[in-house]
C-alpha cells in the first residue's frame, strides 16, 4: 500500500496502475485518497493468479 498501482503494474495490468496511480493523488487533494489506496490494495489482490 505503498503506491497506489505499483500491484497492478507488477502484474502487467498498465493501465488500471496508472488509473490507480493519478486517481490516488487527484483524491489526496481532498484527503480521500486513502479510499482509493484501500482500493488498488484489493483490486490487486482479487487479480492474483492462485
Amino acid at each position: 500500500m505503498v503506491l497506489p498501482g505499483l500491484g497492478q503494474w507488477l502484474q502487467g495490468r498498465r493501465v488500471a496502475a496508472w488509473v490507480f496511480l493519478i486517481a490516488a493523488l487527484l483524491a489526496w487533494i481532498v484527503w480521500l485518497g486513502w479510499l482509493v489506496h484501500l482500493g488498488a490494495a484489493v483490486d490487486a489482490d482479487r487479480h492474483v493468479a492462485r
